[in-house]
């Protein structure tokens, strides 16, 4: 069976923390967005479907994804600053192109700060949450650049219990999936 499909081109920097936002299914990145901003965020109906997609967009592709299609796709960059490998994935079939007069075709360079920045924004928001309803003593938290802001983690505590530490760190590699995991082995063997 088809899927329909939106695909957004040019949109508000609060919408692009929003689409990167670490949430449960049944969260709505459009409201994120709009809480992001301050505001709700206003949303248009897509031509061919229900979709809603913002409505300040420069460009929308509608279309559907293709059932039981794949093709080969890539490579590309990464956020990991290398190239993924070339892979079959889904096909989408695009029925038609809205825009704004004169449209922005906004582009992020993948592994670039930019990409970098708008990925580790709303995970640590996401981590410190997480991390701050278990542990009083964590006052914050940060994804550095040597690990391309996923994969190496800072915490910021203050007066933590005996023990706590550890427990923390657990927490925390728990806390995202892309901590990194070859650090989880190094903390079990130094603080076991």
């Amino acid at each position: 069976m088809e899927q329909d499909i939106a695909i957004v081109i040019g949109t508000s920097p609060a919408t692009l923390l929003a689409s990167q936002a670490i949430v449960p299914i049944d969260y709505d990145e459009l409201e994120i967005a709009g809480a992001i901003g301050g505001a709700p965020l206003e949303v248009a109906k897509c031509i061919d479907s229900n979709i809603r997609v913002p409505a300040a967009a420069e460009i929308i592709l509608e279309g559907k994804i293709l059932a039981n299609t794949r093709a080969p796709e890539g490579p590309f960059g990464e956020f990991p600053q290398y190239y993924g490998e070339r892979a079959n994935n889904h096909v989408i079939r695009i029925n038609k192109v809205t825009h704004r007069k004169r449209p922005i075709f906004l582009t992020i360079v993948g592994g670039g700060l930019e990409h970098l920045l708008l990925g580790a924004i709303p995970r640590e928001t996401t981590i410190l949450s997480t991390l701050q309803r278990n542990f009083t003593c964590v006052r914050n938290v940060f994804l550095t650049m040597g690990g391309v802001c996923h994969y190496h983690l800072v915490i910021q505590v203050e007066h933590p219990k005996s023990g706590e530490a550890k427990n923390l760190l657990m927490a925390a590699f728990g806390a995202h999936y892309d901590i990194n995991q070859s650090d989880r082995r190094r903390y079990r063997r130094r603080y076991s």
